[in-house]
């Protein structure tokens, strides 16, 4: 169906304020850099700071301390919503999130990974309920 193993396709409303509020991160950086070919290096050194553990991961918790500086005026919730964008289960692989979200893969995809089998987070309301095998 084009798109892939593990990942949903988003509503497209939905889709839209996950995409904007990545793009105002993006954006953010890019005033932090300066130069378009540094974000991805930045934004690791950034995550790895927090990675105390020197996993190469982070859990939610140290994400969102880690990108709050990027991040102001992004809800929590929607920035759960990133972190279960590109989380392999409860980690976030920090080199596979640097180059993908500095490339904006998943987000031309129009894909929402839920390796954690975490429901999407949607702008109003509880989490959306999985639906299983319907649907595949």
């Amino acid at each position: 169906s084009g798109v892939a193993r593990g990942c949903v396709p988003f509503r497209s409303g939905i889709m839209s304020d996950l995409n904007s509020a990545e793009l105002l991160i993006v954006e953010k950086l890019h005033s932090r850099c300066r130069n378009a070919n540094k974000i991805e290096p930045y934004l690791y050194k950034m995550l790895r700071y927090h990675d105390l553990s020197n996993a190469g991961s982070l859990t939610f918790p140290k994400f969102a301390q880690a990108i709050s500086p990027v991040a102001t005026g992004i809800s929590d919730r929607m920035l759960q919503a990133i972190f279960e964008r590109y989380a392999d289960g409860d980690l976030l692989q920090l080199k596979v999130f640097s180059t993908e979200f500095s490339l904006g893969t998943r987000r031309e995809s129009g894909e929402y990974s839920q390796g954690n089998g975490a429901a999407p987070v949607t702008s109003a309301g509880p989490p959306a309920r999985s639906l299983g095998g319907v649907g595949g």
